[in-house]
């Protein structure tokens, strides 16, 4: 009824309420705040309460322990009803409650309970655990008071009444208000009821009427069984060092009060130690020498013993206990074990062993074991015991090794550590062999033997080499003795040194010759064979040992190709790549039958690689047939079988021998040939050849970590990055060499980047094109690579970067050599050499840069360029400069030789400001933009020879002040300077071609884009630039989109500017001889002579100038361009033996054909 009121007035209130505010607060709800209801707690004081006692109010009861001030655990709600009272007091004991009933409003206070005594009370005990035994704990003090006047007695049984008074003195006694009773009960005592258990015993109090007041049950516990100890692990042997526990049980009840121990060790294998027997107080005190606290941790190798004593609560003590531990975690350390003979026969020679072996103990319990697994299992062929550090057994017979009589036993040497553990020993193997080895002749009987290798036989397994007999047969006078593989498996028997001829390891030519040969098996049984062979010379090998595989190299400090001193190459020559000979390309065939005479002999290969040469060595002996070139046309990819992964098979036949060639073989090198991974990864292993056998993409770097490495893909495969940037990558490697073709796909920056401290490496054939870039990169990219060759190399569309980037930051980029490059359509220059360090010792010979995005050949940084030389160069077409020397870093001592720059869109040939001792000797600068020869006011150069300058005003801008003018005639050429009309066709370049290069895929113009054909030319003054005007009076520059054409640089036969401007040259004529100095080259200069180059087959490894005493042609045209024919003799004096190239004058329709 109340809560409807309630509802009633607060809907009419609320209802009132929203009507008055909706219009100001039309979206607020209506909030109604209730008050909490309050709680109040109780708080009583407590006196004279010797005990826990129970206080109630109503249903709720609290356990109030101690006098003073106590709260009530549980709080009431306001206007409860509190009615508090004693319900369970203290023993003997009644309590009375003041001011404990009323009504809740507030926290109450002032509650007092008064606790007095009514009865017996203060009841104590000294102990509860007591003993029958005298040495332990035998009584228990019992001590109470009492509030009134009377008797006591301590009694056992069911109650006062029927229950019988203990024996002991003071069980019964007077009573006195407020006093003070002890009373002692003892199990010692004549009739005592205390045993063994729990004992109850019941204080009676009776008043003066006399009356029972009180009736107390109290217990004592007898426990009169000691304890015991027990301990963990288990004493006895320890393989691992032990934590040993004690522990105490007491079987009598009262519990363990304490362990006193005590131990003692001795170096194992010594008797265990007897240490003096620890003690311990009734009490649990008094431990001696140790209490017992924590496991006790034992040493190795060591023999233990703990004593123990423990005591319980009753006091009662155990025995003494005694444990006893053998400590070792080791077994014996056995090493070098060995058998005398570790193959046996019954009926070879060797038919016993003797088991030996060291260990780090003495005196040691062994066994040697067979057919087991450890040293628990197999059989035992031997016992006994070791003596100092080690043994050696008796002789076991080869009969104890069985059952089988032709099978490896492993041997198992067991040797006891001092817990008797042998674990699993040590193992070796001896074989029991009962069977002769075959012998088979890998060199078979009547085989053909070349003149100085060796005959082979092989054996089924491996043999005594001591106990080898050559004896028998003709051979055995001229043998060696014999070489033996590392298995022992197969023997080479050579000639020995000077026995058919002084000094010289070769086999006496005979058709039938005869060799005996007896092998014994390591177990000592024995095999013979008798075979004949046929001696003869012919076989193919290394003429340099030291370079017998493709990838390797000798110092050239011969005095020609053939004699050079076979010291292997260090890479620390430094007189550029031909300082070092290319032991590869030289293989020999030593002609037995001529002997220091060459006469009417010729060599011939079948493949048709190689020139050869025949060469009569120092010394008295056969002359050889050497190949001291690779023919034209041919490099490593010639040689190879991609399909098979092997080398070519080829034959040498000499004419003008007797003997017949040796048969053909794929074995002319020893490099191990593998598939480049698709995956990228890195090359590890030194003279590993690399192939591409069909188009693969790359998609990750392959990096050059091991030296002598070569790659090359096929003639008609590439490698395409799908990711590999750079594609091939050398970090440091010296000796590499690169050939084939490399497409970046446009994923890469780079194609191949050598880096880093990098010497003698050669990239032969090389084909880059379809790459990223930047200005600081490179299709090729050389940075501190010096002592190298880049011979008949493109570099085509890096389309934002540099074709061949030579770079230094402090590692010397020196001494390398640029021949024969098509450089073109790259974003920035064709060569551009950037330097913080030094770049110097530069040859760039032979080359073609054309139509590329900057110049021709720049130099950029602030490092220095020195010491160079261009000569024979076409440099057309491009963005930039011709060649640009640029105006940040230093540069001296660069010679320009018989070059044609012509119609780059700036100046031809910019000079460094301040730059002095150049050479510009021929050439033809014409129709570039600006000056032809900028020699920038500063600049100073010996200019000579014939310069065929453009007609634009001043085409030899800024010469020094000492020159009269930038006419460039007298005196600033030596010789005569002709102005070439560019308005004149016919009189330059073919250009544009008519018709694709038959060696193209594409037409002769195509759409721009990485599709294209841009590496497959007849020629290398074939390429790709931008179309544009027909002839090559009209700049082109770089083709970077719409319609590209195919660009000849081959020259027209009414050329006459450029044609045939150079009569031959004479080594007496000073002006026709040229001197560069070297800034590093250990050579210091060379002096050459100009208008011409040396051949590739003249046998004389250096430098590709015409130096003297070699074969040379003649250029008679200004530029690289001499002709589409092959050279053939002319008459031209000179310094050497010179060829005229008979096809300089071809007509125009032979060229475009």
């Amino acid at each position: 009824m109340v809560t409807r009121k309630v509802n009633a007035f607060l809907f009419v209130f609320l209802s009132a309420f929203a009507g008055s505010c909706v219009k100001d607060y039309p979206d607020q709800p209506v909030l109604a705040f209730v008050s909490p209801t309050s709680t109040y707690s109780i708080t009583i004081m407590v006196s004279g309460s010797n005990g826990s006692f129970t206080l109630a109010n109503g249903s709720d009861t609290f356990s109030i322990s101690g006098n003073g001030t106590h709260t009530l655990s549980q709080k009431y709600s306001s206007g409860s009803s509190y009615s508090l009272s004693v319900t369970v007091p203290a023993t003997g004991q009644s309590c009375t409650v003041s001011g404990g009933t009323g009504v809740l409003t507030a926290d109450v206070t002032g509650i007092i309970v008064n606790c007095f005594n009514v009865s017996i009370n203060s009841i104590t005990q000294d102990r509860t655990y007591i003993s029958q035994n005298p040495a332990a704990f035998t009584s228990v003090q019992i001590s109470f008071q009492s509030a009134y006047n009377g008797t006591y007695a301590i009694k056992s049984g069911a109650d006062c009444t029927s229950g019988t008074t203990y024996p002991d003195p003071g069980a019964s006694g007077a009573l006195t208000s407020g006093g003070t009773v002890n009373v002692t009960l003892d199990t010692t005592t004549a009739g005592s009821p205390l045993a063994a258990g729990t004992n109850t015993y019941i204080i009676c109090g009776t008043d003066t009427n006399p009356t029972l007041r009180d009736q107390i049950f109290r217990t004592v516990e007898v426990d009169s069984i000691a304890p015991t100890i027990s301990e963990s692990p288990t004493a006895g042997n320890q393989s691992s060092i032990p934590n040993v526990s004690l522990s105490c049980s007491d079987g009598g009840g009262s519990g363990c009060n304490g362990i006193a121990y005590n131990s003692g060790n001795s170096p194992a294998p010594a008797a265990a130690p007897n240490p003096a027997d620890p003690t311990i107080n009734a009490d649990g005190t008094g431990a001696s020498p140790s209490a017992y606290v924590s496991a006790i941790t034992l040493s190795d190798e060591a023999v233990w013993t703990i004593e123990a004593i423990a005591v319980d609560n009753a006091g009662n003590r155990s025995a003494v206990a005694s444990f006893s531990y053998v400590v070792d975690t080791n077994q014996s350390s056995l090493s070098s074990p060995s058998a005398s003979e570790p193959f046996i026969s019954n009926v070879g020679t060797k038919n016993s062993t003797t088991i030996t072996w060291t260990s780090d103990r003495s005196n040691r319990p062994y066994s040697i074991r067979i057919g087991g697994t450890d040293c628990s299992t197999g059989t035992a062929i031997d016992t006994g015991t070791t003596g100092a550090l080690g043994h050696t057994t008796p002789a076991i017979a080869a009969n104890l090794f069985g059952p089988g009589t032709d099978q490896a036993y492993t041997v198992r040497i067991c040797e006891q550590n001092y817990i008797g553990d042998a674990g699993l020993g040590t193992t070796l193997t001896v074989t029991r062999d009962e069977t002769a080895p075959t012998i088979t002749a890998v060199t078979g009987n009547g085989a053909y033997v070349p003149y100085n290798s060796t005959i082979v036989y092989s054996f089924d397994e491996p043999v005594d080499t001591a106990a080898t007999v050559i004896a028998g047969g003709d051979l055995s006078a001229e043998d060696d003795g014999g070489t033996y593989n590392g298995a022992k498996t197969q023997v080479q028997i050579a000639p020995a040194v000077g026995v058919y001829s002084p000094g010289m390891t070769i086999w006496a030519p005979g058709p039938s010759r005869a060799l005996d040969l007896t092998v014994f098996d390591r177990a000592g049984n024995s095999a013979s064979v008798s075979n004949t062979y046929l001696m003869r010379d012919g076989m193919v090998e290394a003429h340099y040992s030291n370079g017998k595989d493709w990838t390797y190299y000798v110092k050239n400090d011969g005095t020609d190709v053939m004699n050079a001193s076979n010291t292997s190459c260090s890479g620390s020559e430094a007189n550029f790549y031909y300082s070092c000979l290319h032991g590869g390309e030289f293989r020999k065939v030593k002609i037995l039958d001529k002997i220091d005479d060459c006469t009417g002999l010729t060599g011939t290969d079948s493949q048709g690689f190689f020139n050869w040469t025949c060469y009569d060595p120092p010394g008295a002996g056969p002359v050889e047939m050497v190949s001291t070139s690779m023919k034209p046309g041919v490099s490593l990819t010639k040689l190879l079988d991609f399909a098979g992964g092997t080398f070519l098979s080829n034959q040498v036949t000499v004419t003008g021998s007797g003997v017949p060639a040796a048969p053909a073989s794929t074995a002319w090198w020893g490099n191990t040939i593998q598939n480049l991974p698709s995956g990228g990864g890195s090359a590890l292993t030194n003279g590993v050849i690399y192939i591409v056998p069909t188009t693969m993409a790359l998609s990750a770097t392959f990096s050059l970590d091991a030296q002598n490495v070569a790659v090359a893909t096929a003639n008609t495969a590439a490698l395409r990055s799908t990711g590999a940037d750079p594609m091939i990558q050398n970090s440091g490697k010296d000796f590499t060499w690169i050939e084939g073709n490399f497409d970046g796909n446009l994923s890469a920056n780079t194609g191949i980047g050598f880096y880093g401290s990098s010497r003698f490496n050669r990239f032969e054939n090389v084909n880059v094109w379809n790459i990223g870039g930047s200005s600081t990169k490179g299709g090729i990219e050389l940075k501190s690579v010096s002592d190298s060759l880049l011979f008949n190399v493109r570099v085509a569309n890096v389309v934002s970067g540099n074709g061949i980037l030579l770079q230094d930051s402090g590692n010397q980029t020196s001494r390398n050599i640029i021949r024969r490059a098509s450089v073109y359509n790259n974003g920035a220059s064709g060569i551009s050499i950037q330097a913080t360090g030094t770049v110097s010792d530069l040859i760039v010979f032979d080359s073609y840069l054309s139509s590329n995005g900057a110049d021709g050949i720049d130099f950029q940084g602030s490092g220095s360029f020195t010491n160079s030389v261009f000569m024979d160069d076409v440099i057309v077409h491009n963005l930039g400069y011709g060649i640009n020397m640029g105006s940040t870093g230093t540069t001296a001592a660069l010679s320009f030789i018989n070059l044609a720059v012509v119609n780059n869109g700036q100046n031809g040939l910019f000079l460094t400001p301040g730059s002095a001792n150049h050479q510009i000797i021929d050439g033809a600068y014409v129709l570039n933009t600006g000056a032809e020869i900028n020699m920038n006011s500063s600049a100073t150069a010996y200019v000579s020879g014939l310069l065929v300058v453009g007609t634009i005003p001043l085409p030899c801008l800024n010469f020094n002040s000492d020159f009269t003018d930038g006419a460039c005639n007298a005196p600033e050429v030596t010789l005569d300077a002709t102005f070439f009309n560019g308005s004149v066709t016919g009189n330059g370049f073919v250009n544009h071609r008519g018709s694709a290069d038959p060696a193209n895929g594409s037409a002769p113009f195509g759409t721009y884009g990485p599709g294209m054909d841009w590496i497959h030319f007849n020629f290398p003054w074939r390429m790709w630039g931008i179309g544009g005007g027909a002839t090559f009076t009209i700049f082109n520059g770089i083709c970077t989109g719409g319609t590209c054409r195919q660009l000849d640089y081959s020259l027209y036969t009414g050329a006459h500017q450029l044609r045939a401007r150079h009569a031959c040259p004479a080594a007496s004529v000073a002006q026709d001889v040229v001197t560069q100095t070297w800034a590093t080259a250990t050579s210091g200069s060379v002096t050459f002579l100009r208008h011409a180059y040396e051949t590739d087959t003249d046998n004389v490894w250096d430098l590709p100038f015409c130096v003297g005493n070699e074969s040379c042609f003649i250029t008679p045209n200004i530029g690289a361009y001499q002709g589409h024919g092959i050279p053939g003799p002319a008459g031209c004096p000179g310094i050497g033996t010179f060829f005229w190239w008979t096809h300089r004058k071809r007509n125009l329709p032979d060229i475009c054909k």
